[in-house]
Formats: structure tokens, sequence, C-alpha cells
């Protein structure tokens, strides 16, 4: 795969937002506008317009000042079409339920397949210095906990839960854990969770298995307020929320397996990250409307 994909010599540029709305579905609209501007081979520039978490990415090369420094003032919407504008903004609100979503969210080059791909895309998003070290130090403290130097070869459960119920039931434990047996043959497991009491619950259902997690992970499951409203409602929790999320995603990238819900952002996000680098599928989505499972970008919702 050409990792220079961008370095496009017209110099055409798409601009996305990047707004309100949960801290996945966010760093799900970077790799989407990613994706379109390598469709029409554009120049991907992200607009930060969100107060509700923190930008923990490195800005690149190529961002809004670089069109100021160019003099570029006048900004087209974006038609999906290969026009001679210089700079087209893509309007997601207009993109979302029409015929376009349809044909664009799960795009990809056709020699590529969409999970390699979507890991490719989000493995060019690198964290700043800030959020680098804030992870690398919580990453160091759960590996001395647990006395362990890898995760390579642990298995990784992502159990959304809290407000997810609103779209889809939660994962079936028992088919999850059936899952989990089918598919590996260690003992270590790393679990993350909006709830973290469920994660003491399945500790204690099932102690043949040596789970790893971060206690100290201030968690909220409330069913009925998503994760951004809570941060919208309460701004001191912008870092802490924001971290937990790329934090997260880091451990679940390096681990053998990536298990969770086929719509969960987390998951598709590191799994596919994790199996662009280790160069093999390693992601599982479950479908729990009727356990089974979906490759990733079969479905909208697997997108």
């Amino acid at each position: 795969m050409n990792y220079d994909i961008f370095s496009n010599k017209l110099e055409k540029y798409i601009i996305g937002d990047i707004e309100w709305g949960g801290f996945g579905a966010m760093y799900a609209r970077r790799k989407l506008i990613m994706q379109i501007a390598h469709a029409f081979n554009r120049i991907p520039i992200f607009r930060y317009t969100s107060n509700v978490y923190d930008d923990p990415f490195k800005q690149f090369d190529i961002n809004l000042n670089t069109l100021k420094e160019k003099g570029i003032n006048e900004i087209s919407k974006f038609n999906f079409t290969d026009s001679e504008d210089v700079a087209v903004f893509f309007d997601f609100g207009a993109y979302w339920n029409s015929p376009n979503m349809q044909k664009y969210q799960c795009w990809h080059p056709q020699e590529f397949d969409y999970l390699s791909y979507s890991g490719f895309l989000y493995n060019l998003l690198k964290l700043n210095d800030n959020y680098t070290s804030k992870v690398n130090e919580q990453i160091s403290f759960i590996k001395e906990k647990y006395e362990i130097n890898t995760f390579g070869n642990v298995l990784a459960l992502h159990l959304r839960r809290g407000d997810k119920i609103t779209e889809s039931p939660y994962l079936s434990e028992s088919f999850l854990f059936e899952t989990v047996e089918k598919y590996y043959d260690g003992k270590k497991i790393f679990v993350t969770s909006d709830d973290l009491d469920y994660i003491y619950e399945i500790e204690n259902k099932y102690p043949n298995y040596d789970f790893i997690y971060d206690s100290d992970e201030k968690r909220y499951g409330d069913k009925s307020v998503s994760n951004a409203e809570m941060v919208l409602r309460n701004p001191s929790l912008k870092e802490q929320e924001t971290l937990t999320f790329v934090k997260n995603v880091e451990i679940l990238k390096q681990c053998k397996y990536v298990i969770g819900t086929h719509s969960a952002q987390m998951t598709k996000i590191a799994g596919s990250i994790n199996s662009f680098l280790n160069k093999k599928d390693n992601l599982l989505l479950i479908n729990p409307e009727n356990n089974t499972f979906e490759k990733m970008g079969s479905s909208i919702s697997s997108s």
C-alpha cells in the first residue's frame, strides 16, 4: 500500500468537521474524511469545532493554516464529483443516510480489503506528545500491576454497555465466552467496558481466566446518558474521558485478538489497526441481535 496516499501534486483539499459527538464517532469521522479524500484524490483537512473532548492527535503537516498561507479563501460544498475546485467542504449532515453514504461509507481501493485499509488510515492518526506520555504511563502501571511484559498473547474484550442498549442489545455473555473458548487457548484476557461492575461480575463468574483491567479507570455505565452528553455537562471530565479512550485503543491494538460489538467504535478502530499492523484479521465483531459474526465493512453498522 502506498503510505504517501495524500501527496497530491494537484493540491486539492477537502475539509471536514470534527464536531459534537462521542469520542469514538469523531475518531471514526477523521477516518471517513481521509477515506473520501483518497477516493477523490484530495488532501484531507480536519476542522476541530467541538469542545466536548480534547483533540489528542498531532496535526497533519497540511492543515487549515496551509489554506491561509496559500491564500485559499473560496471553499465550495463537496458534491462527490471530481470537480476542479481547489478546496471543498464535506458536509457530514447532508451525507448521512444519503445515497452517497451507501456508496462511500465502506469505500476502499479494490486491491485492499476494508479492514486493513481502515487500520492503515486510523494508524495515520498519531497521539501528540502530551497524550503519548500519559498513555504510556498508564499502560506501564497496568503491566507492572499484572506482571506482564507484553499484550501480544493477551485476548482483548471490549464490552460496550451503558447507553449502547438504546441501539442494540448488549453482547450475550454465554455466546461471548463460547467465542473466547473457540478462538483463544490462553488464560489472560484484557477487558475494557464502560461498566466496571460488569467486569467484576464476569471476573467472579469465570475464575479460569486471568482478567486484566484498569481498576483505577472511572466508568459510569449510564444507560440514559451518552458519554458525550455526560462530558458536556461535566467539562472537568474532558481529559479523563479522552485519555481513557485512546489508552484502551493503544492496548487493544497490541493484543492477540480483539472481540466486541459490531457497532462499537473502539472495537473497530483498535481491531482494524491491530489487523493492519499484524497483516492478518485479528478482529471478531459480533452482532448481538442474532449472535453472528460480521466482517468490518459488511454493513453500515460495522463500517
